[in-house]
């Protein structure tokens, strides 16, 4: 490929008020090409328009973090309305994040200062989003650094509360949240292949969504499987406690015969100690690997 080929061909895309449509598709497929045409960071060819009805705004892949404080960054300039800046914050996951903080929500962040993770990062950067009460949403893979646990709470009631009123664009290849999508579009080498509702794509015989979606939800079943959601495979339980070995009659005999040749003790070296019984051994010492 040239430095000149397209990112993005022959694309057909329509998000309507309210809706959330998830945009997926593997590695390299042009997610993130999508959003940045639809913020004009991408040129469009001949004949190419891109159409933005009401206030936008971004979730980037990268979050992106002023020098300021935690509300700052929430903030982003806008004045303060405690009320929502509340709600927003709970459903952002970010209510323990910001209490383990030395200053609170004054606390400054960004180069200057405290280093805070990237998952926390992600959730600031959707707050400001949130906050912002923009009409359209663009949610470049938001939920990528989070764990599973958190990155649900906050689609619960960010995603699909908070923001609900607004049009969302969410591009992930977390597909365990493509049911509660309104439309879906699905990607490869920077076209769409395939569009339409969840049940549409999954009726597809052969197709790349159902295939996607398939192999996603089979690692997110073992994933739950090992960490206790269900039984756990043979090889991950824990080893039964090793059976405790007796002599056997002939070396029995044998060592009494030896003693009774030496009964003081060889010269030339210790006769070997009777065995001695096995300690009581407790369940969980025997467990414990």
């Amino acid at each position: 490929a040239t430095s000149d080929a397209p990112a993005l061909r022959g694309i057909d895309f329509e998000a309507s008020g309210g809706e959330l449509v998830l945009v997926c598709g593997r590695v390299g497929s042009g997610k993130s090409s999508l959003c940045s045409a639809l913020i004009g960071l991408l040129r469009t060819s001949e004949g190419g328009k891109v159409e933005l009805k009401g206030r936008l705004a971004y979730v980037p892949q990268s979050s992106f973090i002023m020098n300021d404080t935690v509300q700052g960054n929430i903030l982003f300039g806008a004045p303060l309305d405690a009320e929502r800046y509340a709600r927003v914050v709970t459903a952002c996951q970010l209510d323990d994040d910001i209490a383990s903080l030395p200053s609170g929500h004054t606390t400054e962040i960004g180069e200057r200062g405290i280093t805070i993770s990237g998952g926390q990062k992600q959730r600031i950067s959707i707050a400001r989003a949130a906050y912002s009460e923009a009409s359209v949403v663009l949610l470049d893979d938001p939920l990528s650094a989070m764990d599973a646990h958190v990155g649900g709470n906050l689609f619960n009631q960010c995603i699909m509360k908070e923001i609900a009123g607004a049009t969302r664009v969410f591009c992930t290849n977390q597909l365990q949240f493509a049911p509660r999508s309104d439309r879906i579009y699905f990607l490869r080498d920077g076209a769409i292949t395939e569009s339409g509702t969840f049940k549409e794509l999954m009726k597809i015989e052969g197709g790349d969504f159902a295939a996607l979606y398939a192999h996603v939800s089979s690692g997110i079943e073992r994933q739950m499987s090992n960490e206790g959601g269900a039984a756990a495979p043979a090889a991950s339980a824990p080893r039964a406690p090793p059976a405790l070995s007796q002599p056997s009659p002939a070396y029995v005999e044998k060592y009494k015969a030896e003693k009774a040749a030496k009964p003081n003790g060889a010269a030339n070296g210790t006769a070997a100690p009777a065995p001695a019984p096995a300690p009581e051994r407790s369940r969980a010492a025997d467990q414990s690997v």
